[in-house]
């Protein structure tokens, strides 16, 4: 028992550092992009982006966060056993949620240009983005097949690829229209599918036969379905949240107070992002495969000390060098969101201790739980959102920071009293 728990305290840690490089890669090429929107564009046109940008993200997450859940736990549980049921349940299942969106996007388009977007959007470019939600989601969903299969360095070269592609297509576009620049933007999750899926199938963790209806069964429906009724609670996440802030923060202070705080917003996720994939890609496959709540319980404080604790200490030091920072990644327009850097990274702190209980909760499958958490914490930080707008981006700031601080008190105490029942 002691050499297979240090062999994958082992896995965590290489893993871990894997999927660091992995999110760093696409950190960089990500960051270059920011920086040509910035000076590019202006800030009213950063915020449109910006909720562009969410709109997107909420119908892919909302498209493929619990089954990407659930089929990381079961790949990686039944690597060895067959694992092609769940690939084929989890395809068709993330199918039928995004031609729901996309039928309803096609009625509604108008109402969410009118609503989200003030009308300030080309129809043609939502209808654009929209169709680029398949391909996105589609990445997703071979990105779980590779963290089930727990193959990073596999992962890093697909995703070191598409990001070099997508970067020389950006740069050869990037100084055309909005409209072609952001769409652009997003074509580069066209290139991440196609990369991933050729590095997925070469190794053959994929193939075109896993997808017949005879593959599925009742077994691996049913343990999936669990982890979709979870997706119902996503629809209202953090980002919907704000996907509703932002034209009511236009409307209260000018989209330019919203251009300043999806700057602020994009630092933050740039961060979270990093430590997502380390959670994703290493960290959660762990926990699925360790049976004791002991194990778990060393490896979750190995995680606060080797990966959260230098992840908090870079916030730290970006805080510090805050305004240079802006400048580089932005541009001098938008040095007024300095003010609430330091906040939000705050926030991002106890957003990473919390998430780190939350997966052991997934892990275990201790649904209820977990639903309720997630509920609980959606409720309280869009209460203190839309209570704490009144003084702009300063109280959108620590209406996040306050939120995470219960978040974290709350799912910290619920892991500590069952903690004996996670076994």
């Amino acid at each position: 028992m002691y050499g297979k728990l240090k062999k994958l305290n082992v896995e965590l840690v290489s893993g871990a550092m894997i999927s660091a490089l992995t999110a760093l890669t696409k950190l960089a090429i990500g960051l270059v992009v920011v920086k040509l929107l910035a000076v590019q564009f202006s800030v009213v046109e950063f915020g449109l982006y910006g909720q562009l940008l969410a709109l997107f993200s909420f119908i892919t997450t909302v498209s493929t966060i619990s089954l990407q859940t659930g089929l990381i736990k079961f790949i990686a549980e039944n690597s060895t056993t067959g694992y092609q049921p769940y690939i084929a349940i989890s395809f068709y299942m993330l199918s039928s949620i995004l031609l729901l969106f996309i039928l309803c996007f096609i009625f509604f388009n108008g109402y969410l240009n009118e609503y989200f977007f003030d009308n300030k959007i080309d129809k043609t470019l939502l209808y654009g983005v929209m169709f680029l939600t398949i391909p996105s989601t589609l990445s997703v969903w071979q990105i779980s097949i590779n963290n089930g299969m727990r193959d990073p360095k596999n992962l890093l070269k697909a995703i070191s690829v598409s990001s070099l592609l997508s970067l020389l297509l950006f740069s050869i576009i990037y100084k055309q229209t909005f409209e072609l620049v952001v769409m652009s933007v997003f074509a580069t999750h066209l290139i991440s599918f196609v990369s991933i899926l050729y590095c997925n199938s070469s190794k053959g963790y994929f193939r075109v036969l896993d997808l017949k209806i005879s593959t599925i069964d009742k077994k691996a429906f049913c343990n999936l379905v669990k982890f979709m009724a979870l997706g119902l609670i996503s629809l209202i996440s953090i980002q919907s949240i704000r996907l509703f802030i932002r034209p009511y923060l236009g409307a209260s202070y000018g989209w330019e107070e919203v251009g300043i705080w999806q700057a602020v917003i994009r630092l933050s996720d740039l961060g979270s992002y990093f430590m997502t994939v380390v959670f994703t890609a290493s960290f959660y496959p762990a926990i699925c495969k360790t049976p004791k709540s002991s194990s778990i319980n060393k490896m979750i404080l190995k995680f606060y000390l080797f990966i959260v604790m230098p992840f908090s200490f870079g916030l730290f030091i970006v805080y510090l060098f805050r305004e240079q920072l802006l400048i580089f990644l932005f541009d001098e327009k938008f040095l007024s969101a300095a003010p609430f850097v330091g906040v939000t990274f705050l926030g991002d702190v106890f957003r990473m201790l919390s998430f780190t209980i939350g997966y052991v909760f997934l892990a275990k499958e201790t649904f209820l739980v977990n639903s309720l958490i997630q509920i609980s914490q959606i409720i309280i930080f869009g209460s203190l959102s839309f209570y704490m707008i009144k003084d702009g981006v300063l109280g959108l700031s620590y209406a996040y920071l306050y939120s995470f601080i219960i978040y974290f008190i709350l799912i910290a105490s619920v892991y500590f009293y069952k903690n004996r029942t996670l076994d």
